[in-house]
């Protein structure tokens, strides 16, 4: 038979180890908590920097395009063109100055400089041909 001490003894020592486990859980359960409310803290100010650097984009965005606006030409102060009728077309053409207008010089088209250039072949000098005189015999 198990004496008085004995039992004493296996009682506390269950009373112990249950009382370890049991604290054990708790502190399991309050370290994921914390993990969890950190995690949970951490996708908050992560959504919270990127909303604040997408606002900072949309911003620069608006900006970019009210100076665009404000650079782009305005036609609202020039005439309209006058409408093509048959009357505009059958009258007659206006009258030409007096002095007649010099030619204008033409200078050739300007090659796209993105465009790989092309060496031109040498240009050989032309010769003409001597008449040819018949002699009498």
């Amino acid at each position: 038979m198990v004496g008085r001490l004995e039992r004493n003894k296996d009682l506390i020592q269950d009373v112990v180890e249950n009382t370890a486990r049991g604290v054990g859980s708790i502190a399991s359960i309050i370290t994921d908590a914390v993990a969890d409310v950190t995690r949970e803290i951490g996708d908050i100010v992560t959504d919270g920097l990127e909303m604040r650097e997408a606002a900072k984009a949309a911003k620069l965005a608006e900006r970019t395009e009210e100076r665009i606006e404000a650079e782009a030409p305005t036609y609202d102060d020039e005439p309209a063109p006058e409408p093509v009728t048959a009357e505009s077309v059958d009258a007659p053409a206006p009258e030409s100055p007096a002095v007649p207008a010099e030619p204008v010089p033409t200078e050739p088209a300007l090659a796209d400089p993105a465009e790989p250039q092309l060496a031109a072949a040498p240009v050989e000098p032309q010769l003409e041909a001597a008449p040819v005189v018949e002699r009498e015999a």
